[in-house]
């Protein structure tokens, strides 16, 4: 993962450079539930924070940003008209709120907005729900990375209206059977199952029936990643 975060992040840096000065430079990362996604996409954060700091820069210039934070609350799950099947179905793109994430991605793109700082949403995997103006993007920060798993769909809406926001977008391929066991692992190590064989029944109930959804309305021209575990 190492050597090909460095290639990548270097890739980004160039890109972001090749853009214009007066505006930020957002990447848009997807992929299916346990593509590996969200750790690759902090380690080229921090590849790229490091390369800058070594040319000097003084603050970060690259941030994360999860689309974890758009879940819906439980509270709004619980409104639903069949909120035991939206419990149990949490993490379907049904269960997110697009056009929250639309109006950040807006935000980010406003000209008026690059000398302000503008919040986002965190998820709080402890309690199970988004955080509100939990994240901070400053000024300072001139590549923008959010990642998650519906950001390359090209339906249904208005999901399809999200890739126009980003400058590039990437897609981490991976395995089906490797996204399950690490699913699995996943859901077990969070404590959210007793075993990691009842997170990987987890991921058939629900990750699975999410990564099929991806699978067939993602872009497929989208440049592709290809996974690599943290053992690599």
């Amino acid at each position: 993962m190492e050597a090909r975060a460095v290639e990548l992040a270097q890739q980004l840096q160039d890109a972001a450079n090749r853009s214009p000065t007066d505006r930020k430079y957002i990447l848009g990362v997807s992929g299916i539930p346990g593509s590996g996604k969200t750790t690759f996409v902090h380690k080229l954060v921090q590849k790229v924070n490091d390369n800058y700091r070594k040319k000097g820069a003084t603050q970060d210039i690259a941030i994360a940003v999860s689309m974890d934070g758009y879940h819906l609350p439980k509270s709004a799950l619980d409104r639903m008209e069949n909120p035991e099947e939206m419990h149990a179905r949490r993490g379907a793109h049904f269960t997110f709120d697009p056009d929250g994430i639309t109006s950040l991605l807006k935000k980010l793109r406003d000209p008026e907005n690059q000398h302000v700082t503008i919040k986002a949403p965190s998820f709080d995997h402890a309690k199970g729900d988004p955080v509100d103006d939990d994240i901070e993007i400053l000024p300072c920060h001139k590549i923008i990375i959010m990642e998650g798993i519906y950001l390359q769909l090209k339906h249904p809406e208005p999901w399809n209206e999200i890739p126009s926001y980003f400058d590039d977008m990437w897609y981490v391929e991976v395995d089906l059977d490797e996204a399950r066991t690490r699913t699995g692992q996943r859901h077990y190590q969070a404590g959210l199952v007793p075993s990691v064989e009842a997170g990987i029944a987890q991921f058939d109930r629900n990750d699975y029936i999410n990564a099929q959804f991806i699978l067939t309305h993602r872009d497929p021209s989208v440049k592709s990643i290809t996974s690599i575990s943290e053992k690599q």
